[in-house]
């Protein structure tokens, strides 16, 4: 669907967050005489609500019900955390709604222009900013978007950019019609599957993307899942693998090609290297200079909330992974820091994941304390010794942080890796880390 279409038609913008304030202002904006509503089960913020309250031809329907009855609208455009598989929205595409999704009418609007999209469970928005990087270094003006904080339509308005690189969470893979020109994924593993329904059409769901995509398919070798379930995909190209660019010790090759060397790079343990890959794997499929991408790799210095060091107090280190909401995740952030002693805080909303792949990691010996928080504290709590006294639940992060930092000798990590989403404690893995930083004597906000 392209916005051309949507003209003298009633449209339906699900959502209020930033995706669907800027559908709303694009819609408004574009469209010659608009009929649009923005529906929303919360109250916008103050700020949302002036920017709303401007834009010619809006409607608000503002309520706990908003979704209840779309037979009004024509067409809907969801926004990313309202579920595709809602009942609500199911029963309204059987009789007859047509939904497409900001992500999509981008896809669709920019079909001859180079666009490369990355997926996956784990590493999206860093595998992301180092491809700008990596093509930034060769010269090509870049721009990054989408599920990485930047709604598509609002990161480069005048298309001044020579490439769009788009991040693409599950919530916007699954309903997706167009593709890029270039897909990559980072990784498979279970998450999110109360919002898909199960692992299967989770999984399906963020193969949409490579499916969609018009040119090459780029897809960690080293991980099983993804490299298994994308084997039927004729354009596929491996990285993090011995065919393709991969690490051997610390040097980055493509094949038997050196391209550099990672130790002299801020890019720490397997995610990085493995994101590092991604990043290169593009730069070949768009034949630029290798070693040139790579020196752009020079300027990275991590991104919020992902292993970031906040602090350093009395030789101990304060580190926030909250993005971390998967075991899978908070496996790799406990191997990042070597033997150095760690004190870990676990624990937030229980979607059901399997949790067992932590325990043997909690009981470590270089784990000197497991603070429980949440939700699924309580189930990691069984899995655990009950006579362990490194283990604690805990009711609040400053209770969690203080117990910590008791424990930990001097060199020690304080590392807050969830392996879970948040909770009602905490709006998301943002707030989650300003909470953690401020427990930790950090002045920071979400």
């Amino acid at each position: 669907m392209r916005l051309a279409e949507l003209a003298g038609r009633r449209v339906a913008i699900l959502g209020a967050g930033r995706e669907g304030l800027s559908a709303a202002r694009l819609l408004c904006e574009e469209l010659a005489h608009p009929d649009v509503t923005l529906l929303s089960e919360q109250e916008p913020t103050p700020d949302a609500a002036r920017r709303l309250g401007v834009l010619p031809g809006l409607s608000l329907r503002v309520g706990a019900d908003a979704l209840a009855d779309l037979s009004a609208f024509d067409v809907a455009i969801r926004s990313p955390g309202i579920s595709f598989y809602r009942s609500e929205l199911a029963s309204a595409r059987e009789q007859g709604l047509a939904m497409t999704s900001l992500t999509d009418l981008f896809l669709a609007e920019n079909e001859g222009r180079r666009v490369i999209a990355v997926t996956g469970t784990k590493g999206k928005s860093t595998t992301a900013s180092l491809i700008a990087l990596a093509l930034e270094a060769c010269g090509i003006k870049t721009v990054t978007a989408g599920n990485i904080g930047t709604p598509v339509f609002d990161a480069d308005p005048e298309a001044e950019a020579e490439v769009v690189v788009l991040e693409v969470s599950s919530y916007q893979a699954c309903d997706l019609r167009h593709g890029p020109e270039i897909a990559v994924i980072t990784s498979l593993h279970p998450e999110h599957l109360d919002w898909h329904g199960g692992l299967e059409r989770y999984y399906d769901d963020k193969l949409n993307l490579l499916r969609r995509a018009r040119g090459p398919v780029l897809v960690n070798g080293g991980n099983p899942d993804a490299r298994a379930r994308t084997s039927q995909i004729a354009r596929r190209r491996l990285f993090n693998d011995p065919s393709g660019v991969h690490v051997l010790g610390d040097r980055v090759r493509e094949g038997s090609r050196e391209i550099g060397d990672l130790s002299t790079l801020p890019l720490g343990g397997a995610p990085g290297s493995s994101n590092l890959c991604a990043a290169l794997a593009v730069a070949s499929a768009l034949d630029l200079p290798l070693t040139t991408a790579f020196g752009g790799f020079e300027k990275f210095r991590g991104l919020p909330h992902r292993q970031q060091t906040i602090a350093s107090r009395d030789g101990i280190d304060y580190v926030d992974d909250s993005f971390s909401t998967i075991p899978h995740s908070t496996l790799h952030a406990l191997r990042a820091f070597g033997d150095r002693p760690i004190a870990v805080i676990v624990g937030g909303r229980d979607r059901g994941v399997d949790l067992s792949p932590l325990v043997d990691a909690l009981r470590a010996a270089k784990i000197r304390a497991v603070a429980l928080v949440g939700e699924t504290g309580p189930r990691l709590a069984a899995l655990l010794p009950t006579d362990d006294a490194r283990v604690n639940r805990c009711r609040s992060m400053d209770e969690a942080v203080a117990f910590c930092r008791r424990r930990l000798p001097k060199g020690g990590v304080v590392l807050l890796s969830p392996a879970a989403a948040t909770g009602e404690d905490y709006a998301d893995a943002p707030a989650r880390g300003a909470a953690f930083a401020r427990s930790a004597g950090v002045d920071r906000e979400a």
